[in-house]
């Protein structure tokens, strides 16, 4: 007769405990790195200190003024500040500062732009690149503009009223807000 011998095959029907695959082990860990991701911060224990008084950003505005970036401003006189020329009729000269330190607009003929740097009231502007239109009125208006925007030194606003100080305090451009033309939105 034969004699049933055991040859070191466990039973299925045995007790013992097989470990996960290396594989699933990975995705588990995986799973609850990103679920622990997504809970909430917990709240602090102690309140925050309370806020203080911060200066007005560069380029930012006091409470009641127009700030200089993202308003659509509209020249209305240029030149010597004490005997300013008005923009020309039938043409119309804006700019328009960007968060981006980007001065754009229209000059009376053609569209610029500069790269501008604000310090305080300290302002500085690169040498606007524009297009190369010609036009039957304000070709010489506009020379004087974008000219002036490469000596420019300060600015300030006064209310809905912007005025940049340029070749050393000899030359005034005058602005003030305005709405954008339709088609048209600000930063």
């Amino acid at each position: 007769m034969m004699e049933k011998q055991t040859i070191g095959i466990k039973d299925k029907r045995s007790h013992q405990h097989n470990p996960a695959p290396a594989g699933w082990v990975a995705i588990i860990l995986l799973l609850g790195l990103l679920l622990s991701a997504c809970t909430p911060a917990p709240t602090p224990t102690q309140a925050p200190p309370p806020a203080t008084a911060q200066p007005t950003p560069a380029g930012g505005s006091a409470p009641g003024e127009t700030p200089l970036v993202g308003t659509f401003w509209v020249l209305q006189s240029y030149g010597d500040p004490k005997k300013p020329t008005p923009v020309e009729a039938g043409t119309s000269i804006d700019a328009l500062f960007s968060p981006a330190k980007s001065l754009s607009g229209f000059s009376g003929c053609n569209t610029y732009t500069a790269r501008y740097a604000i310090t305080g009231n300290t302002m500085k502007l690169d040498q606007p690149k524009s297009t190369y239109l010609s036009c039957p009125q304000g070709m010489q208006q506009e020379g004087v503009y974008l000219s002036a925007l490469v000596s420019v030194i300060s600015y300030k606003i006064t209310g809905s009223s912007l005025e940049i100080v340029y070749d050393h305090g000899n030359g005034l451009l005058k602005y003030s807000a305005q709405a954008p033309p339709s088609g048209t939105s600000a930063p």
